[in-house]
């Protein structure tokens, strides 16, 4: 009875790697869901530029602006405030009020494709910035 229990046991620890391996190609076929990425980082500078100036995400990250200058600035994807600016029609539009001096502001980018935004306050001076959203797992 022993030596059968042992024949058993064998077989198991011989099989299951073996069955378990077999399947691991099934799980191959499915995409796994996108990595939890830390937030990207958006600084608003006293020059009136935000740095960097154009960025590039996957889908689902968080965009955080910090207003690093000591005058307080909006930031918008809506054209009826800044000229030049665009969201993905699946995204629509992005805009904050007022980020005082030291403040941030922080938005979920999902939909692939490209951000273009500003600062209303600032246009004038050439103050935006571009966001490229891409498809988790695209190249």
């Amino acid at each position: 009875m022993l030596e059968s229990g042992t024949r058993r046991a064998a077989a198991r620890a011989f099989l299951l790697p073996v069955l378990l391996a077999g399947c691991a190609d099934a799980f191959t076929l499915f995409d796994a869901p996108p990595p939890r990425a830390a937030a990207a980082r958006i600084r608003i500078t006293a020059d009136y530029t935000f740095e960097p100036g154009e960025l590039e995400v996957s889908a689902g990250s968080r965009v955080i602006w910090t207003n690093d200058s000591l005058v307080p600035h909006r930031i918008s994807s809506d054209p009826a405030e800044v000229e030049d600016v665009a969201s993905p029609a699946a995204a629509g539009r992005f805009q904050c009020r007022e980020i005082p001096p030291g403040g941030m502001y922080e938005c979920v980018l999902s939909a692939p494709g490209s951000y273009r935004y500003g600062c209303p306050d600032h246009a004038s001076v050439g103050m935006a910035g571009r966001i490229i959203v891409r498809q988790w797992g695209a190249h």
